[in-house]
């Protein structure tokens, strides 16, 4: 009897602990949220060597499952190794050159790791989201600081530590200043928004204040318009448009919403034909598309040459390593599907190709609770950007995908 009454007591408190663990801030599964920003700001070489000892501590704590998903992933990298060993023998490249594929190749590898330890580890989500809102109100002040200073001393560039804050440029003939936010490259900013404004959302909501609500998602949106990114307006905007739509569905009453749908859709219907809207609208479009005319010539030559040399010279497997292209950009970039291509041929392409199309259709047959569901949207999006962007162009970005890929589909995460 005594030992039965033990065991009770040993329990309870186990599972006290337990809860005491999900109810602190500071937990070890979240480590890396709280590592972000000094990811962030180091150069794409050393992330690499921040991001390692956090997967192997995870690793050590928590176990490892394999699934469909990271078969996918397993069989690209095996193919990018082939790739990589073959071109070795049979062509020389720059030294600075075999390193980078060495680190793109080492960062899918942690990718896989990281998400194969948070699709099996149930978060304290409170703590995530809360910890997803801090992480986007430090881009939102980095932002603020940096937009004072152009507008306050006209200055061209400014960069802290060695990484850019921002720059100017010319954008649709007017000469703006480009937010880069101490990241690699401006771009990366709309990645971060895609990441990080659900979480910012679900943390704002909380708010009493509709009013307050409303200044911060607006105050929210400032960082990702000032990257001048053109796929990022689209892709952003329009996961932000589905879940708006999403939000109000689940809010209002079902009368209530077909209603304001039906009237809000005949409205614009009517304005877009009888204002001539569709003129003005296919003139913005024709604008955003042409607004950073260098930047179009240069993708598509590195397209070009991407296609070209893999086509003659290794179309099944693909080149491996990244030379420059005439531009001086490594060939196979600003593009992940480009990039699958040329690095591992029309074998990777597939895989690759595929391995969003699973992602996405694992996304649509999620159960969702309201959160689930807007965070989903974004990442569903995601392929989209990847289509004129590098998923490997940030090593933080990679694992990014593959943990909210993860976070998303462990199901423990959203019981509610």
């Amino acid at each position: 009897m005594h030992t039965i009454r033990l065991s009770k007591y040993d329990t309870q408190m186990a599972l006290s602990e337990m809860k005491n663990e999900d109810n602190r801030f500071f937990t070890s599964d979240l480590l890396l949220f709280y590592m972000l920003w000094p990811i962030l700001i180091v150069p794409k070489e050393i992330q690499f060597f921040l991001l390692l000892p956090i997967a192997l501590m995870l690793v050590k704590k928590h176990k490892i499952y394999f699934d469909l998903l990271s078969f996918f992933l397993g069989s690209y990298v095996w193919v990018y190794v082939f790739s990589i060993v073959a071109n070795l023998t049979t062509r020389s490249s720059e030294f600075t050159r075999i390193l980078a594929a060495i680190n793109s190749l080492s960062i899918w590898v942690l990718a896989i790791v990281f998400y194969l330890i948070f699709k099996n580890t149930q978060l304290p989500m409170k703590n995530f989201i809360k910890i997803g809102f801090i992480n986007y109100l430090l881009l939102i002040a980095i932002w603020a600081v940096s937009m004072v200073i152009h507008s306050l001393t006209s200055l061209g560039a400014l960069s802290f530590l060695g990484r850019t804050l921002y720059y100017t440029e010319t954008f649709n003939q007017e000469v703006v200043a480009r937010f880069v936010g101490l990241m690699d490259y401006s771009n990366l900013i709309v990645m971060f928004c895609l990441f990080f404004y659900p979480l910012y959302f679900m943390h704002v909501r909380q708010f009493t204040s509709k009013i307050v609500q409303l200044l911060f998602l607006v105050i929210g949106i400032f960082p990702l318009i000032s990257s001048y990114s053109r796929s990022g307006y689209l892709v952003f905007g329009a996961a932000t448009a589905i879940g708006v739509v999403y939000y109000l569905y689940k809010s209002l009453n079902r009368e209530v919403f077909y209603f304001g749908a039906f009237l809000t859709l005949s409205v614009a219907l009517a304005l877009f034909y009888t204002a001539d809207l569709n003129s003005a609208v296919r003139l913005q479009v024709e604008e955003l598309l042409t607004a950073r005319e260098g930047s179009n010539d240069s993708r598509t030559i590195i397209l070009a040459e991407s296609i070209d040399l893999t086509m003659q010279d290794s179309p099944i497997t693909g080149m491996g390593i990244k030379d420059n292209s005439s531009t001086g950009y490594p060939l196979g970039s600003h593009s992940t599907f480009i990039g699958f291509f040329y690095k591992t041929g029309t074998l990777g392409l597939m895989l690759g190709t595929w391995l969003f199309v699973f992602i996405n259709l694992k996304i649509l047959l999620l159960k969702s609770t309201l959160d689930r569901k807007i965070l989903s949207v974004f990442i569903f999006m995601m392929p989209l950007i990847f289509i004129v962007e590098d998923i490997d162009g940030a090593n933080w970005l990679i694992c990014l995908y593959f943990v909210f890929v993860a976070v998303l589909f462990n199901d423990s995460n959203w019981k509610t």
